[in-house]
């Protein structure tokens, strides 16, 4: 099965995990949520302030981490 052999939460692959998500949680103005819907809002305000180099530089380091792998271990991919 295809699924053994694919982390799919890995941090080491998963850009969200360790960059964006963590650069997500800095922007949102937490005093503002008090209900789902102002949850909503500050998530979608929040989207907006992601700062565009966090972003290039979480999709390079990503496909940094995957040429590695891919060099440590090449049947780890299929």
């Amino acid at each position: 099965m295809i699924q053994d052999h694919w982390p799919p939460n890995s941090p080491d692959l998963n850009s969200l995990e360790y960059c964006i998500w963590d650069e997500f949680v800095k922007v949102i103005n937490w005093n503002e949520v008090t209900s789902k819907t102002t949850l909503i809002q500050e998530l979608k305000k929040a989207m907006k302030k992601i700062r565009k180099d966090v972003v290039f530089e979480s999709c390079n380091s990503w496909t940094n981490r995957l040429y590695r792998m891919a060099q440590h271990d090449e049947d780890y991919l299929r």
